[in-house]
Order: structure tokens, then sequence, then C-alpha cells
């Protein structure tokens, strides 16, 4: 079996590879089309690696995003299927990629708390170009919580 992930594994290995790109600031971003690993989710050998430039790092968002890394995950699987012997024998373990693994954890719910004394202006806006769509972000001012 085959997987399409959005990033450039073995960075961002998880659930939300996609809002951890934004939360981390990255540049660049990709697709993998992967086997399934028996034993672990986003381990398996990458079979395609499609690398994509992000034009506007600074604000894009998650929608524009997974948008853009559908799109290309869909031609790249094709791609893949169409000589899946020829990606297979080329196959590459993600060990061999040279990148350090990073896991993209699941968004918890109260991922969106903002804490005005540990997060930049940066970080804040990167949280709500994450996630603000799905976790929603917020802060505590006073007795008051703001959203």
């Amino acid at each position: 079996m085959v997987n399409i992930h959005p990033s450039l594994l073995p960075r961002h290995r998880g659930s939300a590879p996609i809002q951890h790109t934004i939360l981390k600031g990255d540049t660049e971003t990709g697709v993998c089309v992967m086997e399934l690993s028996e034993n672990k989710f986003d381990h398996g050998n990458i079979l395609k690696t499609v690398h994509y430039p992000i034009p506007n790092p600074d604000t894009v968002t998650f929608d524009e995003l997974c948008r853009t890394l559908a799109v290309l995950g869909a031609k790249a699987l094709v791609e893949t299927l169409a000589d899946l012997p020829g990606h297979r024998a080329r196959a590459v373990h993600q060990s061999a990629t040279g990148q350090k693994p990073t896991l993209a954890r699941k968004i918890a719910k109260d991922a969106g708390n903002i804490s005005f004394e540990r997060q930049s202006a940066g970080d804040v806006y990167r949280m709500y170009r994450a996630f603000g769509h799905q976790a929603g972000i917020h802060a505590r001012l006073g007795h008051t919580d703001v959203r």
C-alpha cells in the first residue's frame, strides 16, 4: 500500500504536518508518496518526493497550503502508480534523507491558548494561520477570555 504525506519526510511526521509547517515558519515543504509501514505511521520508504518552495511563507494559511499540496500529492501519486515497480526499486529509506525526523502532533483543543509572556506577535500570527480555522486562538486578559 502507498500513502501521500503532505511534508518532506521525515520532517513533520504525524497527523498535522501542514499546521506544523506554518508554525515552524518553514519556507519549503512538499509531498511524499510513501509505502505504508506495518508498525508505525509515516515511517515507510519514500517512493517519490515533490518539493514546494512556499512563495509567501509569512502569510500562507492552512487552507492555501492544503489546496496546493493536495494537487501536488495527487499528481505525484498518479506518476508513482504509473511506474510503481520502478519507484519501489528506487525507494529511499527515511533515514537516508539526511534530515532529522520531527513529529507533527495532532493539534489539541487548547493549542490556541496565547501566552503574551512566552510568544511573540509572529508566533501568534503563525498560530492563527496554522490552526485558527480549527482550534481557534484566544487569550486571557484579566478575567476575560478574548477570542
